[in-house]
């Protein structure tokens, strides 16, 4: 039998030259039943001619305005044909056998939803993580407990993500893997790495910052802040149980406010801003976030007593503030 067809799906945006490098090599991977679609926001004409010449069997989609990640990807799915979509950041490469293995992975387990690698610097020198945890409150952090990986590098059957509703559209970057992992998760599927697979992520060539790490500082930005914090407490309102609200919100809220002391005493109130701004979009659009909510509650298979277990009861903020320090605001 022939292996199934792997659609790989690139958003890019302004990123030619690791774009580049990314569908080298992909040319170059050991698996053999491959379809790439490049969905190219505020696309170059200038710049993204010379890449269709010279790799004709990828498809390309341009596009003049900046959709954002999860729309953008959202239309490049309804473009591709594969029995399995591996989302992919243009900011990486690919190991020559990697896509083998996350399919091998994926197709060891019917109730595998989804599979992630092992993330190392893009020189190869450093490993970033091979899957990635979360608390209860919804933040990042390196846990043995695997809750999501990243949508830089995720595979996922397609009628899956077709069942799931794909990335929420709104989401214009950032948090949206965490979303679309917890939905798997609700709808029974598991979500799990591949170590052996390996990408090499040069991390903040598209959207900026730096993952932390003890030889180099953390860098944000005020725009970062602004969508993770505004997408986080979506994800919250809409995958939680009723009884989790409220019992997490309170919580969220008071997390919120000893941070807006910190940023105040750290001479950063700038930041609050951003975090208030986050609010009122959450408040603006409830109904659509309620409407999403209903959907997702109605069709979900457990109960959130395994979800808590698979989350950290810790702060996930202030083990990485510990960790690394007071990031710096691009």
């Amino acid at each position: 039998m022939s292996p199934p067809l792997v659609s790989i799906i690139i958003v890019n945006y302004k990123t030619y030259q690791f774009l580049h490098d990314c569908l080298v090599s992909i040319k170059q991977s050991s698996y053999s039943r491959l379809e790439t679609i490049v969905f190219d926001n505020s696309s170059d004409s200038q710049k993204i001619y010379p890449l269709q010449k010279k790799f004709p069997q990828t498809r390309f989609i341009t596009n003049k305005k900046n959709l954002g990640f999860s729309l953008a990807n959202n239309q490049a799915v309804e473009k591709a044909r594969g029995q399995y979509l591996f989302f992919l950041n243009p900011d990486t490469k690919i190991a020559k056998n990697t896509i083998s293995l996350l399919v091998k992975k994926i197709q060891s387990d019917p109730w595998v939803g989804i599979c992630g690698p092992t993330m190392l610097s893009y020189d190869g020198k450093t490993t970033h993580h091979c899957g990635i945890g979360i608390d209860f409150l919804g933040f990042p952090l390196n846990s043995k407990k695997i809750f999501y990986v990243e949508g830089s590098a995720l595979m996922i059957g397609n009628k899956l993500f077709q069942k799931l509703k794909g990335f929420d559209p709104t989401y214009f970057m950032f948090h949206e893997d965490v979303d679309l992992c917890w939905r798997c998760w609700l709808h029974g599927f598991t979500v799990t790495v591949e170590p052996s697979a390996k990408i090499f992520h040069q991390i903040g060539a598209v959207a900026g910052g730096t993952t932390p790490g003890k030889k180099q500082p953390y860098l944000t930005s005020l725009l970062r802040r602004y969508y993770s914090e505004r997408n986080n407490l979506r994800t919250l309102l809409k995958n939680y149980q009723t009884l989790s609200l409220v019992f997490v919100i309170p919580l969220y809220l008071i997390h919120h406010l000893f941070e807006f002391i910190f940023f105040i005493l750290t001479l950063q109130p700038q930041i609050i801003y951003f975090y208030i701004k986050g609010y009122l979009w959450n408040l603006i659009n409830l109904p659509s976030t309620l409407r999403l909510r209903h959907h997702i509650q109605n069709h979900r298979q457990i109960s959130d007593r395994p979800i808590f277990a698979k989350m950290n009861f810790t702060s996930g903020k202030l083990i990485n503030l510990l960790k690394v320090g007071i990031p710096k605001i691009k």
